[in-house]
């Protein structure tokens, strides 16, 4: 993409993407937009391609003012007009800074809704402005009609002052610095992380579910259960069946003093509910069956034993710990060498993007060798994404 400005990735989602405006490219995508019934704050409803070309044309010859088209998975996705307030008429209405950075937002309509996407949106354009270290405040003035976005605006940090008289708006002005924001994510990771298993190392809400969390492995605590699940014949493929429990002690122990492996033990709703492994390829043996890179991570998984099936537990699951693995940037890509005859872990690593490449002969099993790297994952997660959203929305027409 020409001119990229501004990239990330957030965690469980895809990448997201700025440039610069190009008026030829994207004014008739812009236009399409802001005559949609959605976008009726933006204040462009009715107006011709011509006219949206000339306000942009103005827009971005005006001083102090720039104009982004934001992409997701290299669909656009987002406008962004970002100015300095000292330099609009903004800055009459208030005692304003030379460091307060005004922006207004467009969000492209949704075919399908995605869980968090206006938010990944939002926090994208605004670690993006705050890359500036010439921005000292970020300032809004939305349209007080406008509930959606004073909910985002709160989440982020901003903090409502008053309500003003625009030309064309009745607006709250409202003002977030950087302690501010980096206050909000935290409490907002917080409460994403709320009830969690006490001691978790990390939590994941999901919807009309609930939490599914780890921690670190803890021997004393976590072995006699884990020898419990290894014995019965559901677990056969994770080839400890036949174990004492103090042969599964040894072996946890081992892998949790290596320097290039951990292991965790899931919780669902605070009750024990998976068990999995991680590992740094180049420094394992299984690094000796391809070509392994400094950035491979491998991982295993064990599920408990489910006494009433739920629907898409064990995808959640392998998700909630994808997501937690891809926060350490020295990820690059994943990996899992799971035995050929277990068809139900074929199908899952599929579904999150695995790319199944050959088979190897291991000392304990013949196995598949399956890579799947950051874009796979977000790729299958958004269709993952939309394909609930599809189902939703059958069961709720049904």
């Amino acid at each position: 993409m020409g001119n990229l400005t501004f990239m990330t990735t957030p965690v469980g989602s895809g990448p997201f993407l700025l440039r610069p405006l190009q008026m030829e490219e994207d004014i008739p995508v812009i236009h399409n937009w802001v005559n949609r019934e959605y976008a009726r704050y933006w204040q462009m409803q009715d107006s011709s391609l011509d006219d949206v070309r000339s306000a942009y044309t103005k827009i971005t010859q005006t001083k102090g003012s720039r104009v982004f088209m934001g992409f997701y998975m290299d669909q656009p996705a987002f406008l962004l007009e970002c100015y300095w307030v000292m330099n609009d008429p903004l800055g009459a209405y208030y005692d304003a800074r030379i460091g307060d950075y005004g922006f207004h937002i467009l969000v492209a309509p949704a075919d399908q809704p995605i869980h968090n996407f206006t938010w990944h949106v939002f926090t994208t354009i605004i670690d993006f402005m705050l890359s500036d270290p010439t921005v000292e405040r970020l300032v809004v003035e939305p349209d007080v009609r406008n509930n959606k976005i004073h909910v985002l605006n709160k989440r982020a940090g901003f903090a409502y002052q008053k309500i003003i008289d625009l030309p064309q708006k009745q607006a709250y002005l409202a003002f977030c610095t950087r302690e501010q924001y980096a206050a909000a994510r935290k409490a907002d990771l917080q409460n994403q992380q709320k009830d969690a298993t006490p001691g978790s190392l990390y939590t994941k809400h999901v919807p009309g579910l609930g939490n599914f969390s780890f921690r670190p492995l803890q021997i004393d605590e976590d072995i006699a259960l884990i020898h419990n699940w290894v014995n019965l014949d559901y677990a056969r493929y994770w080839q400890m069946q036949h174990t004492t429990i103090e042969q599964v002690t040894a072996a946890y122990t081992t892998i949790t003093q290596a320097k290039h492996s951990h292991a965790f033990m899931g919780f669902y709703n605070n009750t024990p509910a998976f068990l999995w492994e991680s590992y740094q390829a180049v420094n394992d043996p299984i690094g000796k069956y391809y070509e392994a890179r400094e950035g491979d991570y491998g991982l295993h998984l064990l599920v408990a034993p489910v006494e009433t099936p739920i629907h898409h537990f064990t995808l959640h699951i392998l998700k909630t710990i994808i997501d937690f693995m891809l926060t350490n940037p020295a990820v690059e890509r994943l990996i899992v060498e799971p035995d050929v005859r277990n068809e139900k872990m074929h199908v899952l690593t599929k579904r999150v993007g695995f790319e199944y490449q050959q088979e190897i002969q291991l000392p304990q099993k013949t196995a598949y060798l399956a890579f799947c790297t950051r874009a796979q994952y977000a790729a299958h997660d958004l269709s993952f994404q939309l394909n609930k959203s599809i189902h939703a929305s059958k069961s709720y027409s049904s």
